[in-house]
């Protein structure tokens, strides 16, 4: 067996733990030319039993989540972040993929509601608007998900006119 020394394994250990620190760090976020979105957290949401009745949610089939993400511009000039987001998709840890649906919209209502509001609106509106501004970021509780019971979502990405020009990005919590 080969003797490595001191410090060949130094070298070795302090590249392979820089890949795992540089690889971890870029998931959880999609980078385009225009702008970078970045899934910062992602909340399990147990409506209470007024919601339920009232949006017709039934608790024990379904999973809600809510996804806390920061959407950065690095485009010179405004761009349509809303119609980006409308085309999002997720993926579940049985490789099912689940369009974004506007029912997203009354699940982020719903755990506002129950909870304190951690953004603005105005944040809010800004992902979803028509004119994201140059250079500029924002954060708020962008996507409202309903998901199989146990199921998980470990990935999500955007759809684009050009099947190869579609993102992705794997999630890395435990949700």
């Amino acid at each position: 067996m080969k003797k490595v020394g001191l410090s060949s394994f130094l070298v070795v250990f302090l590249f392979g733990l820089t890949s795992l620190l540089y690889k971890d760090q870029h998931k959880n976020t999609l980078k385009t030319d225009l702008y970078e979105l970045t899934v910062n957290r992602i909340i399990q949401f147990h409506p209470n039993e007024i919601q339920s009745k009232l949006m017709r949610w039934n608790d024990t089939i379904k999973d809600y989540f809510i996804l806390d993400c920061s959407l950065t511009s690095h485009s010179d000039s405004i761009f349509d972040s809303g119609r980006e987001m409308m085309s999002a998709y997720f993926v579940l840890n049985d490789r099912q993929e689940i369009p974004y649906s506007f029912k997203g919209t009354t699940v982020i209502g719903s755990y506002n509601t129950q909870h304190k509001q951690e953004y603005s609106q105005k944040e809010y509106d800004k992902i979803w608007g028509k004119a994201f501004p140059a250079k500029t970021s924002s954060r708020a509780h962008v996507f409202g998900i309903e998901v199989p019971e146990g199921k998980k979502i470990v990935g999500f990405g955007f759809h684009q006119k050009k099947p190869t020009k579609r993102t992705y990005s794997e999630l890395i919590f435990e949700n």
